[in-house]
């Protein structure tokens, strides 16, 4: 394991976010990360969310996993599937494919508020949420 392999396998506290070329071993040190901290740290498993930007990886981290935590459940999911799952929670008018929101940049703001709120528990200043979907 690398120096940069080992930071992102002992790191316990909040996410961690790997950034690497092919190759590198980020789906082996994520996985492994993920192994340690419901084994050795007793995290529950269905707290933990792992994003890819692909469905074979995604595939390969639910096969590495399952073989490792006997009853693993671990979302793993593309950003994109894990994005359009929310959307969905958030806007039920998106239970159909077809959903057109007619004022997409006040929806984010909305939802990213709401959601930021319920993160920190308490009001988030719409203008930090803002300064974010107006970057869209």
């Amino acid at each position: 394991m690398t120096p940069s392999q080992a930071r992102v396998y002992r790191h316990e506290r909040g996410h961690a976010v790997v950034i690497a070329v092919a190759g590198a071993g980020k789906t082996t040190v994520l996985t492994q990360r993920t192994v340690r901290l419901v084994r050795e740290l007793g995290i529950d498993s269905s707290r933990i969310m792992m994003t890819s930007f692909t469905v074979k990886a995604a595939e390969e981290i639910k096969k590495r996993l399952n073989s490792q935590l006997p009853n693993n459940s671990v979302q793993v999911r593309t950003f994109h599937s894990f994005c359009y799952q929310w959307l969905k929670i958030v806007e039920p008018t998106l239970q159909s494919k077809t959903a057109v929101l007619p004022d997409f940049k006040s929806f984010m703001k909305e939802t990213w508020a709401q959601a930021a709120s319920a993160a920190v528990g308490g009001a988030v200043s719409g203008d930090a949420v803002s300064m974010v979907v107006d970057r869209f």
